[in-house]
């Protein structure tokens, strides 16, 4: 839903976005939607992206420049104090760190202060960070409804911050569970990208009503079109329990989102 906002409402005379080649279609189905122009500029990985064949045992096969990837921040720190423990200093990474501490743990990684990085799948969205192995310490994660393995699209994107042009000849992946997922991923094709999904606009908690109420019209209108609405069963439900509390519309929308 934030990207589809982004592309839609972002105002510049020229945007750029970089996205996965299944992304193309639906990209251009949005800005044509909008009247605008677009241009394609496709770019090809300039470093191999390896499935390491050997087993990886966490912690005694981890080496410099490793970047392991597990999905909650307990999890991140839990990996980083062992390694701690053993002497190996490590940056962490996870996406409810704050920007500049974010930044400061990259830098200590770049300039060599720390050896290995302990990320969430955050290290996959726009981050270039000088890692030579991806390793997958989980290859499940919590989606905010279910625990599931990780799609195809999601391993490729994380495992290809390994291998930055102009510093390693090769990227290298590995996992230290079901391994069998990180292969499948590397080895399909992943189908184009069919729906645009729109979150739910906050100008609306302005209509008249409880904001539960406001959620469930916003849910009974009909998908159009490529555009589908983002799942808010959960959000309504939370919106309910705080309405026992207070009626103040946006403070309800700050705690549910």
């Amino acid at each position: 839903g934030s990207w589809t906002a982004a592309i839609m409402g972002v105002l510049a005379k020229e945007v750029h976005v970089c996205a996965a080649p299944y992304a193309e279609q639906l990209l251009i189905r949005l800005i044509e939607y909008c009247g605008d122009t677009w241009e394609v500029v496709r770019h090809e990985r300039m470093t191999p992206l390896i499935v390491e064949k050997r087993k990886f045992s966490f912690p005694s096969g981890v080496r410099q420049h490793d970047a392991l990837i597990v999905f909650s921040k307990k999890n991140v720190l839990a990996v980083a104090s062992e390694l701690q423990a053993r002497g190996i200093p490590c940056s962490i990474i996870y996406g409810a760190l704050p920007y500049e501490v974010r930044q400061q743990e990259v830098r200590r990684f770049i300039e060599g202060e720390t050896r290995v990085v302990v990320a969430t799948d955050a290290i996959g969205m726009g981050m270039n960070l000088p890692v030579q192995r991806i390793v997958f310490l989980e290859m499940m994660k919590y989606d905010g409804h279910r625990k599931r393995d990780l799609y195809p699209e999601e391993v490729l994107q994380i495992a290809g911050r390994a291998g930055r042009y102009g510093i390693y000849d090769t990227g290298y992946t590995n996992a230290e569970y079901v391994k069998a997922i990180l292969w499948r991923s590397m080895r399909r094709h992943i189908p184009d990208l069919e729906k645009a999904r729109l979150a739910f606009p906050e100008g609306l908690i302005g209509l008249e009503g409880r904001l539960s109420e406001i959620m469930e019209r916003w849910n009974s209108i009909e998908d159009k079109d490529f555009f589908q609405k983002a799942y808010t069963v959960r959000e309504i439900e939370l919106c309910r329990e705080l309405e026992e509390y207070t009626d103040d519309k946006e403070l309800i929308y700050r705690f549910v989102m």
